[in-house]
C-alpha cells in the first residue's frame, strides 16, 4: 500500500498546487478550477497538501428587480440594492423594500456609523442615502448645507464620521459627528501630494486611504478644527488603481488591481505603507490578455481558516482568488454548455 502511495505521489508530482498557467507552456499549464490549496497542520499527514473544493450556492431570497449590486449587515440586519431598490431582508429571505436608489455601472457601497449613529450609508447612482434603522426611514439623495445633491461614488466611515467620495472632483465630504443627515458644505479635502486624479477611497482603521490612477496616501484623524483629517507624513506611494471596486480590506490590510507609472496588472497589498506584489507572473498575464480589467470588482471572506480575495472580471467572465493563508491562486467558475 505504501509503495503504491508513493508510486502515484511521483507520477503526479506537484498535482496539488495553485493555477499557474505561463507563456511556456512547457514551463507551466495547472489550472486550480474551484478548488483550493490546504496544507496539512499535522506531522503525521500523509500527504504535506490537500485539494478541497470551494463553496457552493443555493437559493436565499427571490428578489423582484435586478440586478443585485450590493450587500450589507449590520446588528443583525441585512441589506441588499437589487436595480433600483434598497431589501431588507429577514432570516427567512423574505424581502422588504426599504426606498429607491439610482442606478448605475458601479456596485453599490455601504457603511455605518455605529449605535452612536445607528445609520446606514450607502451610494447607488453617484448619490448618497441615509438608511435610519431605529425608524426605517430611508433618505436621499442627501443635500450639503447649500441644498445641493452630494455626488458620491464610495462612502465609508471613521471616527464618527461618513465619508463621501466622489471620482469626479477626487473630493471627499466629511458628515457631521454620527449625523449622516447633516454635511457642510466646506467639509472636504482632495488630495495634495499627488496630481493624478483620484478613484477610490477605503478605511481600515485609523487611516483613510485614497487611490489616485497612478499614485496613492494615506490621511488620518488628527482632531484639528474645523477640517479633522489630515495626510499622514510618509504615507504616499507610487502605486494608484486601476479597477476602483478591486479593492477589498483583507485583515489588516488592502488588496488591490494596481496601476502606476510603469504599467497595470498587478495586484498589490498593503504592508505598511510599503504596497507588495502577491500576484504571480501567470496571473499577470491573464489578467492583462482580458480586453477590459476596469471594471474588476472584489469582495474578501473567511471559510475554514482559509481567507480569500475573490477578483472578478465581468466582461472576461473571469474570477481570481488569492488565499491569503496559503499565498496561493486558483480560479473560480461556472459550467454553462449554452455559452
Amino acid at each position: 500500500h505504501d509503495a503504491t502511495e508513493k508510486a502515484a505521489a511521483m507520477i503526479y508530482q506537484g498535482f496539488v498546487g495553485p493555477s499557474y498557467t505561463t507563456l511556456s507552456p512547457r514551463a507551466g499549464i495547472e489550472t486550480s478550477m474551484n478548488w483550493y490549496v490546504e496544507r496539512m497542520e499535522s506531522p503525521g499527514a500523509k500527504s504535506p497538501s490537500v485539494l478541497l473544493p470551494t463553496p457552493g450556492v443555493s437559493s436565499y431570497s427571490s428578489l423582484t428587480t435586478g440586478p443585485i449590486r450590493g450587500m450589507f449587515s449590520q446588528a443583525g440586519r441585512a441589506f441588499v440594492v437589487g436595480g433600483t431598490k434598497l431589501y431588507e431582508l429577514d432570516k427567512l429571505g423574505v424581502a422588504t423594500s426599504r426606498g429607491t436608489v439610482s442606478i448605475d455601472n458601479n456596485p453599490v457601497t455601504f457603511a455605518a456609523n455605529g449605535d452612536a449613529g445607528g445609520e446606514i450609508a450607502l451610494t447607488s447612482g453617484g448619490k448618497l442615502y441615509i438608511f435610519t434603522l431605529a425608524t426605517d426611514t430611508f433618505s436621499g439623495p442627501i443635500q450639503d448645507s447649500t441644498s445641493t445633491e452630494i455626488k458620491a461614488t464610495m462612502v465609508a466611515h471613521m471616527s464618527g464620521y461618513f465619508l463621501a467620495f466622489d471620482d469626479s472632483t477626487s473630493k471627499v465630504m466629511i458628515s457631521d459627528l454620527n449625523d449622516g443627515l447633516t454635511w457642510d458644505a466646506l467639509q472636504f479635502f482632495q488630495r495634495t501630494r499627488g496630481g493624478d486624479p483620484l478613484k477610490a477611497m477605503d478605511v481600515k482603521t485609523d487611516e483613510v486611504w485614497i487611490w489616485g490612477e497612478k499614485t496613492s496616501e494615506a490621511w488620518f484623524n488628527s482632531g484639528a478644527s474645523p477640517m479633522p483629517f489630515e495626510p499622514i507624513s510618509g504615507a504616499f506611494f507610487e502605486y494608484g488603481i486601476v479597477a476602483p471596486f478591486s479593492v477589498a480590506r483583507v485583515g489588516s490590510s488592502f488588496i488591490w488591481l494596481a496601476r502606476s507609472e510603469e504599467g497595470e496588472g498587478m495586484v498589490m497589498r498593503s504592508s505598511g505603507f510599503q504596497p507588495t506584489r502577491i500576484s504571480t507572473h501567470a496571473v499577470e498575464q491573464a489578467i492583462c490578455s482580458y480586453t477590459t480589467i476596469t471594471d474588476a470588482v472584489s469582495f474578501a471572506y473567511q471559510d475554514d481558516g482559509h481567507v480569500f480575495y475573490v477578483l472578478n472580471f465581468p466582461d472576461a467572465r473571469a474570477t481570481w482568488v488569492f488565499d491569503e493563508t496559503t499565498g496561493l491562486w486558483h480560479e473560480r467558475g461556472t459550467w454553462n454548455a449554452d455559452l
